[in-house]
């Protein structure tokens, strides 16, 4: 597997198609990581006490590494276990490709909400960051992958509001099972409902949308960007409590933009 990290614009070798094969056209790379190590690629690790790195024969992208992090028994609703995080020029239109998998004992959280990850425009104002992937389902029901909207105002999809649900079928998640997924982002304009969403399980188009507004219209439109990718998978909110050691597992990350 190559490995590079850097900038649009940046040189470097291209990936196999096949890697990420939904990655659109013309997008260049800007990080990559297996989760050989807890410190590599060029990310920043801000908190890694409860991430390990542990062999994965079934990695379906680079095994036999991959990245673990830790729920611990009694764990608080509102835990984040791990916070990694890689920072870049930013991008109007993003790609992220990542493999991933909860253990089979996963509780969802009460709320139903299982963050995963972030996508950050760290000068967007209020909450700043304006998608975030999650597994939603509480306790032991279906899991279901969702891209939710959180920016400081009321940022949506004009059809389904801020939680961008499946609209093709497929998209719940199992147990202990490993699942290749690839996000596309494309900024909306001014204070327009033009940015698109897709989501690929496995190679299959489970989400699209193109009426998202993930920005509101600001002082600084070049805010309007993305330019952050932060693991930090956040159990749920207030109340609630890990019953069991639990975790969530990275084989690999990748992020493209243009």
């Amino acid at each position: 597997m190559w490995l590079a990290a850097g900038n649009p614009g940046e040189a470097g070798p291209a990936p196999d198609p096949s890697d990420f094969p939904n990655e659109p056209v013309g997008y260049t790379q800007i990080t990559e990581r297996p989760f050989d190590s807890i410190t590599e690629g060029g990310w920043t690790e801000t908190s890694v006490a409860n991430m390990a790195i542990v062999t994965e024969g079934g990695a379906p992208h680079s095994p036999s590494n991959a990245g673990r992090a830790r729920y611990k028994a009694t764990d608080p609703g509102g835990t984040s276990p791990v916070s990694i995080s890689k920072s870049w020029t930013k991008v109007s239109e993003l790609y992220v490709y990542f493999a991933w998998k909860v253990s089979a004992n996963w509780q969802g959280h009460d709320s139903g909400t299982n963050k995963i990850a972030f996508v950050v425009a760290d000068d967007y104002g209020g909450g700043g960051d304006p998608a975030y992937f999650s597994a939603q389902g509480a306790d032991t029901g279906t899991l279901r992958f969702q891209v939710r909207l959180q920016g400081p105002g009321d940022e949506e999809s004009q059809s389904v509001g801020g939680n961008l649900v499946t609209t093709e079928g497929g998209a719940a998640l199992t147990r202990g099972v490993w699942y290749e997924i690839e996000v596309q982002l494309i900024a909306n304009t001014g204070d327009n409902y033009d940015g698109e969403c897709r989501v690929w399980f496995n190679d299959s188009l489970t989400h699209q949308y193109t009426d998202v507004r993930f920005f509101h219209e600001s002082v600084d439109p070049s805010s309007h960007k993305f330019e952050k990718i932060k693991l930090f998978g956040t159990w749920g909110g207030a109340g609630d409590e890990v019953e069991e050691t639990m975790y969530q597992y990275f084989d690999h990350i990748y992020v493209s933009g243009l």
